[in-house]
């Protein structure tokens, strides 16, 4: 029997002052993200300083989502709110790669290291 595929899910926890990290895990096609355009919405609209978005536990990340959270990490640019990925595993991380998005959104291989990042440039 074929192994279960795990969808979507999204939370938000506050770790501290002014800091929300958003989990995600498992896999992310179109209707999923809704759920992660909401959680965005939470986290940018919440009164938080800094956003961490962690992806390790991401195994598929659609074109649908890789737009929602880039909106997300625009949004909170214009909003003056430091944002963060920690970068999901190699096979999803190549589409940012392969876009430039890389080059584009602050990354970090942990959430200390993602959330160091954002308080320096911030």
């Amino acid at each position: 029997m074929a192994p279960r595929r795990r969808l979507g899910s999204v939370s938000l926890d506050a770790i501290g002052a002014g800091v929300v990290v958003l989990t995600m895990i498992g896999e992310f096609h179109h209707r999923e993200t809704r759920d992660l355009e909401r959680a965005l919405g939470e986290a940018l609209g919440g009164g938080y300083s800094h956003v961490v978005a962690d992806m390790r536990q991401v195994r598929l990340f659609g074109a649908a989502s890789l737009r929602a959270l880039v909106k997300g990490a625009l949004r909170a640019r214009e909003r003056d709110i430091g944002f963060a990925i920690v970068r999901p595993d190699r096979d999803v991380w190549d589409a940012f790669e392969l876009t430039g998005l890389d080059a584009q959104l602050t990354h970090s291989g942990s959430v200390e290291a993602a959330l160091a990042a954002i308080t320096r440039a911030g």
